[in-house]
């Protein structure tokens, strides 16, 4: 996604961008919990436009990430669509909505 080099770019100008770091990491690690939280409390109020807009914040916090690891977050979302395309196990429903258990964990 274009967008994306503009988020690292923003990241490189905000200084929270340091490759190899893992201070750095850590740190953008931190605020990907905080994102992530906000987006959980948006997603109960309803609102779909902020839900959207917290979402990004979580894909900002998480190219920073990619960026201070020295890599995108294109390949980072290869490599976990490697390791689950041919996974085995099954979608249940539970309480809070419906989930993919992998088959060692059933």
């Amino acid at each position: 996604m274009k967008v994306l080099k503009f988020i690292r770019k923003w990241g490189y100008d905000k200084d929270l961008i340091e490759p190899g770091s893992k201070t750095q990491l850590l740190a953008q690690n931190t605020k990907s919990i905080e994102e992530a939280n906000e987006l959980r409390v948006e997603i109960k109020k309803g609102d779909k436009h902020k839900c959207m807009e917290e979402l990004g914040d979580n894909v900002v916090t998480l190219e920073m990430q990619a960026a201070n690891l020295e890599t995108t977050l294109e390949e980072c979302a290869w490599l976990a669509y490697n390791k689950i395309i041919n996974r085995d196990g099954k979608t249940i429903e539970t309480d809070k909505g419906k989930t993919f258990v992998k088959s060692e964990d059933l």
